[in-house]
C-alpha cells in the first residue's frame, strides 16, 4: 500500500466510524436560501454586535531559495469553463501535505505532517524547512496567508509560527497542551485559532490572547475580518461576530463538516464527509446537496477535505479519492481525477485562472 493510500484510509476511518451521539447543536429545519444560494444549493473561501443562539437564521453583523521540480502529467478539465489541473510536482515525497494557502499565482505555503514548511514562488517549490522538530507522521498542521510577506502556521500541536516574508519565526506555544484544531487568518492583524476543547486564541500580528470559547472542537474555521468567522464542528455551525461565538446549530443531518470557505459574512460554503456541499447567504443555509457521490472507496460520498472559494461565483473542492470539483457558471462539476493514486487534502485559489491542490502523497497540482 502506498502512503497515499495509507493517509487516505486513515481519513476514512477517522471520519466514518466518529460515533453522532456528541453533537452539541439543536437540529431544526433549513430556513430557505435567497435566489442566488438556491442556485448554488441546487446545482451544487462591519459592525460588531454579540451573536445570539439563532445564527442560523441572522449571522452576525459584518462589520526564499527554490528547488526545480518537474510536471509529470497534465488532467483535462471537467467543470463547465474550468482551467486545466497539471501535476504532479514533487514537492515532498513521502510525506503528507496536509495544509496549503495561496494568497497569490506567485506565492503559496504548504505544511507537511511532520513539521516542515514549504514555500512555492510562482516557478517552484523550496526545500522544506523544519518548523517543529520531532514530529510524528499523521498530525494535523494548518497555514493561513495574507500575503507573500505574512503567514502564520501551525505545524504540530499548541505550536504556531509566523512567516515574515523571508523567515519563519520562532515557535510560539499557544494556550497550553491542548492541539490546535482549526487556524484562519482575515488580516496580518488578525488570526484565530481554535483547539480541541475549543478555546478560541486571536493573534494580532505580536501576541496571541484568549479570547472567548468556541464550542467543541471544530474541523475548520474560516474569518473575512475580525468580526466574522465561521468554524465547523461535527455538523455543528458557530459564528464570530468579533465579541463572542453564537450558540452552534446543527445545520448537517446526514454528515460531519470538513472544511468551510467564507468570502463574507454574505457568503460561506462548507464540505462534508458523505460528499455534500451547504451554502450560507448571510441569511440561512442551503439545503445540503451531494456533489460527490458514492464510489469504490466510499458507500456513501466523498470526504471533501479541502474547500476554497473566491467570491460568491467560483469554489473548488478537494476530496480523499484524488478528485477535484469545480463550482463555475452555476454549477459544479462532476468529479475529476487529478490525484488519481493518492488522497487530496488541501486546495488554496487564488482566483477562477488560479488554484493550487496538494494530496497525501506529497505533490502539488496547479490549475491555471
Amino acid at each position: 500500500m502506498t502512503f497515499g493510500a495509507r493517509y487516505e484510509s486513515r481519513m476514512i476511518r477517522q471520519w466514518a466510524g466518529r460515533p453522532r451521539t456528541s453533537r452539541r447543536g439543536r437540529g431544526r429545519p433549513v430556513v430557505a436560501a435567497t435566489a442566488a444560494l438556491v442556485v448554488l444549493g441546487t446545482a451544487c473561501g462591519g459592525g460588531g454586535g454579540r451573536a445570539t443562539g439563532s445564527s442560523s437564521t441572522t449571522a452576525p453583523p459584518p462589520s526564499s531559495t527554490s528547488t526545480s521540480t518537474t510536471v509529470t502529467t497534465t488532467t483535462a478539465p471537467r467543470g463547465p469553463g474550468a482551467s486545466a489541473w497539471t501535476g504532479p510536482s514533487a514537492v515532498a515525497p513521502g510525506r503528507a501535505l496536509v495544509a496549503l494557502s495561496c494568497p497569490t499565482p506567485s506565492f503559496c505555503m504548504a505544511l507537511d505532517d511532520m513539521g516542515a514548511a514549504y514555500a512555492y514562488n510562482g516557478s517552484a517549490w523550496s526545500a522544506g524547512q523544519t518548523l517543529a522538530a520531532g514530529s510524528v507522521s499523521g498530525d494535523k498542521a494548518f497555514v493561513s496567508c495574507i500575503s507573500a510577506a505574512f503567514c502564520v502556521s501551525v505545524p504540530v500541536g499548541s505550536q504556531a509560527n509566523a512567516w515574515n516574508g523571508s523567515a519563519w519565526g520562532p515557535g510560539v506555544t499557544v494556550g497550553g497542551t491542548e492541539k490546535l484544531q482549526a487556524l484562519s487568518c482575515a488580516g496580518p492583524r488578525f488570526c484565530i485559532a481554535i483547539d480541541q476543547v475549543g478555546n478560541g486564541y486571536a493573534y494580532d500580528g505580536t501576541t496571541w490572547t484568549h479570547t472567548a470559547t468556541a464550542f467543541g472542537s471544530p474541523s475548520a474555521v474560516s474569518c473575512t475580518s475580525p468580526t466574522f468567522c465561521l468554524a465547523v464542528e461535527e455538523s455543528n455551525v458557530t459564528f464570530w461576530n468579533g465579541t463572542a461565538w453564537s450558540q452552534p446549530t446543527d445545520e448537517d443531518a446526514h454528515g460531519e463538516f470538513l472544511s468551510v470557505s467564507c468570502t463574507s459574512p454574505a457568503f460561506c460554503v462548507t464540505g462534508d464527509t458523505e460528499g455534500a456541499v451547504l451554502a450560507w447567504n448571510g441569511h440561512s443555509w442551503s439545503a445540503a446537496q451531494t456533489i460527490d457521490p458514492a464510489s469504490s472507496i466510499t458507500a456513501t460520498g466523498n470526504l471533501l477535505v479541502g474547500l476554497s472559494c473566491v467570491g460568491a461565483t467560483f469554489c473548488v473542492a478537494v476530496d480523499t479519492a484524488g478528485d477535484v470539483l469545480t463550482f463555475q457558471q452555476g454549477a459544479w462539476s462532476a468529479p475529476a481525477a487529478v490525484g488519481a493514486t493518492s488522497a487530496m487534502t488541501a486546495v488554496s485559489c487564488v482566483s477562477s485562472a488560479f488554484c493550487m491542490a496538494v494530496d497525501a502523497a506529497g505533490n502539488a497540482y496547479a490549475m491555471h
